[in-house]
């Protein structure tokens, strides 16, 4: 009903600010009622997450007591670890692997230096350089100086804006969805 109501608005031209009034009008109860769906939902929600939560908090401590106590099992047998290092018992993969080895540099420039003095041919695969244009300070050259260095400055565009004043229904509802999959047991790590 409401895209018979533009169609016919924009047929007739030009469009007047009441027409886009009204529309504005259209769009903020629609808003409002998502926003009204949204709040029933939280509820709902949370109504059913007050009322879950004390099982899987205790589901969760099983689960990282059991865990506990097998990474200590783990840890007192490395000899049943030998060949193969890890294996697979009732899906749960355990046993022994290696990290990947980090650099410790506390300080780059002395390193740096020391490279620079005792391996100068291999510094520029060692030490990697960058530069990079301060934007901030080439907007503020005058528009011959940026044509001398060749840069360019592309004017922005207007594009329509429809945003509401008050907080965004959809945006509420993706974080409410979220929030509850963050809840949700089987999503985290026990």
């Amino acid at each position: 009903m409401l895209r018979a109501g533009v169609a016919a608005m924009t047929d007739r031209t030009p469009l007047s600010l009441a027409d886009i009034e009204r529309l504005a009008a259209a769009y903020a109860a629609a808003n409002e009622a998502l926003s009204l769906e949204n709040t029933l939902l939280t509820a709902e929600i949370n109504t059913i997450l007050r009322a879950r939560m004390p099982a899987v908090r205790a589901r969760i401590e099983a689960a990282a007591t059991a865990r506990d106590a097998l990474r200590t099992a783990i840890a007192a047998a490395p000899e049943l670890f030998q060949k193969p290092r890890t294996r697979v018992f009732n899906g749960i993969k355990l046993g022994f692997q290696r990290l990947k080895s980090v650099l410790a540099v506390k300080d780059e420039a002395p390193v740096i230096a020391r490279i620079r003095a005792l391996m100068p041919e291999r510094a520029d695969d060692l030490i990697r350089t960058q530069e990079f244009l301060r934007r901030s300070a080439l907007e503020a050259l005058s528009a011959a100086e940026m044509k001398k260095l060749g840069v360019g400055l592309v004017m922005g565009s207007d594009v329509v804006v429809v945003k509401p004043q008050t907080a965004d229904a959809v945006k509420l509802t993706e974080a409410i969805l979220q929030s509850w999959a963050s809840a949700d047991p089987e999503s985290g790590d026990a």
